[in-house]
């Protein structure tokens, strides 16, 4: 039981949207708040997506996706509310520019194969959605590549590139016996010369910078 008094937390109000149409999920941004990707920890907009036909009541600050397509196998329950799997929440994302790229970067730095996406998006893909495909194109364009380690670090390469200047992700660096001493955010192997990309988030405290020092 709520207190009365106390305003109602981001889950909260997802999980009473959810509650309030039979087979609902937590959808789009709010899904993707809810697994913990990147980029999504502020999020307080809820979505939720629902079997397309589905009686929907007036939901205020709700926003409602519709689908014919929706399945128990794109059902997962976080903390108590019904969530879509991540691939189903990437394709959802696919719509807003960057926000699926960064979220599939995160998915997959938190161990989701490959594979198992690449079952759920192809599951959805038809000629009129195109969200599927573009998701399909981004793990295509990952699979196989050295990974950033955040979203900063893959922005911060784009950048480079767009003035000329090709960098490597996760270089390692060895000493004359083999040892790893480093593995550089970004690197210019042929200038040795190596770029840390250091989010003000995780390194922004003093704690943090004498601990990069």
């Amino acid at each position: 039981m709520r207190d009365a008094g106390a305003p109602r937390t981001f889950e909260q109000k997802v999980m009473a949207a959810t509650l309030a149409v039979p087979s609902a999920l937590a959808a789009g941004r709010s899904a993707a708040r809810l697994q913990n990707l990147d980029g999504f920890d502020a999020v307080e907009t809820v979505e939720i997506v629902v079997s397309r036909g589905a009686r929907v009541p007036q939901l205020r600050d709700v926003t409602v996706h519709y689908s014919r397509l929706l399945s128990n196998r794109d059902r997962h329950v976080l903390n108590g509310i019904p969530v879509t799997v991540i691939p189903v929440t990437l394709i959802h994302l696919a719509e807003h520019w960057g926000e699926a790229e960064q979220a599939l970067d995160s998915a997959l730095r938190q161990g989701k194969h490959p594979l198992w996406l690449r079952d759920h998006l192809r599951r959805w893909e038809s000629p009129q959605r195109r969200g599927p495909t573009q998701v399909l194109e981004l793990l295509d364009d990952r699979v196989g590549k050295r990974l950033p380690l955040s979203w900063f670090q893959r922005l911060a390469a784009r950048l480079l590139a767009e003035a000329g200047v090709a960098t490597e992700d996760e270089y390692p660096v060895f000493d004359h016996r083999g040892r790893l001493l480093a593995v550089l955010d970004l690197a210019l192997p042929p200038y040795r010369i190596g770029i840390e990309c250091q989010g003000w988030k995780d390194h922004g405290s003093p704690t943090a910078q004498r601990a990069d020092n």
